[in-house]
């Protein structure tokens, strides 16, 4: 027989090839195998040199920000030529970053203390400018309100909640809210002003203080006439609509009667030290002052929600303005205090104390915080600072950041107005 290859060893080879083949293929395309390695390999690679990119890039912007070597020019030329705009962040440093503030009950109407401290890692916006001419000033405010230092303070919690608001109730509050007390020299400073100071630095700014009713109307081109709100835009000035008006700007006057009880009277009994010199309310005397500039700055005919200012004022302010169970997580307080007088068939005739409050979709929407009908009331907010640079600042003193930290999500606290709606118990009625 004839040495060969017989058909059926020819067979066996063939089968034998196509199982290691199909070995060796499976090997190269399943998820362990060659192929799906060399691909990691790549995308590992690929991660590594975008990573690598992005560390660069950040290094290079960082040094170009604390190294820079671009011509030293004034911040508010740079804002009227267009390079500085309302919304950017710049760097901003106080003269002392150890300060802290402490407000007491007598200062808040609120048990126990509340505690600020400086926080390295609140962020500075361009605001807008005040003034004109050579006294014309870049304003800052904060990326986010100001939280006050819940480790530290023993008053002002919402049960159940990291409670970084500010507590306000009652006559004591309003007192220290109060630019008239502190013009008049019953008190040496706003207490919201007070935890603005914190940031305070007089090489770089000629203010430093709270944000207030007037600062929100003058960027909304706002302004108020007797009994009508208008407001300026591109197509002219025209009056807000009546049905986003909670209340007009009255100047409200209200006369005493038997069994009212007089915000000046409670705190010359309750506090003779330090308010003992107010002059004191009789049954017909008269109070007075302006009702809340009240208008709904979440409706788009008066503020664009999309816009640079809705976002640095309003974001996240609004909370729940229908069923008021919540605030929204960065209402803040204004330091401008509110008075109006009412007659209604509910409560009868009287008046009220607040102070101003944005939030709620509201400017300002304070509570009731001293009524001449005995209410005892309070409210929670955060406290927003403005920083006026002066003149003179250039980029070089305040750095304009190409880079920035994201503006942290807060989440919202359940707003218990009953933790303070009291009645007064304490002095300050009229016979």
């Amino acid at each position: 027989m004839k040495k060969g290859i017989t058909l059926i060893a020819l067979v066996i080879t063939v089968i034998v090839l196509l199982i290691l083949a199909g070995v060796v293929i499976s090997m190269g395309v399943s998820s362990e195998g060659l192929f799906t390695k060399t691909n990691d390999a790549v995308d590992r690679w690929n991660k590594k040199v975008a990573t690598e990119n992005a560390n660069v890039t950040n290094y290079l912007d960082y040094y170009s920000q604390y190294n820079d070597t671009t011509e030293e020019e004034r911040l508010i030329d740079l804002f009227e030529l267009g390079t500085l705009e309302v919304g950017d962040y710049v760097e901003y440093i106080p003269s002392n970053t150890d300060r802290s503030v402490t407000l007491t009950q007598n200062q808040t109407g609120v048990e126990g203390t509340q505690i600020y401290n400086y926080d390295s890692n609140t962020t500075w916006r361009v605001l807008g400018t005040y003034g004109t001419g050579e006294n014309k000033q870049i304003v800052l405010t904060t990326g986010s309100p100001l939280k006050k230092n819940t480790e530290t303070s023993t008053g002002g919690q919402t049960p159940g909640y990291t409670d970084y608001f500010l507590h306000l109730a009652g006559a004591e509050s309003i007192a220290w809210t109060n630019d008239e007390y502190v013009t008049a020299g019953y008190i040496d400073e706003n207490i919201l002003d007070k935890v603005c100071r914190i940031y305070e630095n007089t090489n770089l700014a000629s203010q430093v203080r709270s944000i207030r009713a007037e600062d929100i109307n003058y960027f909304l081109n706002v302004e108020i006439e007797d009994d009508t709100i208008y407001q300026t835009t591109t197509t002219g000035r025209h009056e807000i609509n009546d049905d986003l008006i909670w209340d007009y700007p009255y100047n409200y006057e209200y006369e005493y009667k038997s069994g009212d009880f007089a915000l000046e009277n409670y705190l010359k009994e309750n506090y003779p030290q330090q308010f003992g010199s107010l002059p004191t309310k009789t049954v017909g005397d008269t109070v007075h002052g302006g009702c809340c500039y009240t208008f709904e700055y979440n409706a788009t005919e008066v503020v664009d929600p999309e816009s640079m200012i809705f976002e640095l004022l309003f974001k996240d302010t609004e909370g729940d303005s229908y069923d008021y169970e919540y605030a929204g997580p960065k209402s803040y307080w204004l330091a401008s205090t509110f008075f109006y007088s009412y007659n209604s068939a509910t409560y009868g005739t009287g008046c009220v104390y607040s102070t101003g409050f944005v939030g709620f979709g509201y400017l300002p929407s304070g509570d009731i915080q001293f009524g001449s009908d005995g209410r005892y009331c309070g409210n929670v907010a955060c406290v927003r600072p403005i920083v006026l640079l002066k003149p003179e600042v250039t980029n070089k003193q305040v750095k304009i950041l190409k880079n920035h930290a994201q503006e942290p999500e807060w989440g919202t606290i359940p707003w218990d107005g009953s933790l303070y709606h009291l009645t007064n118990e304490s002095g300050g009625q009229l016979n």
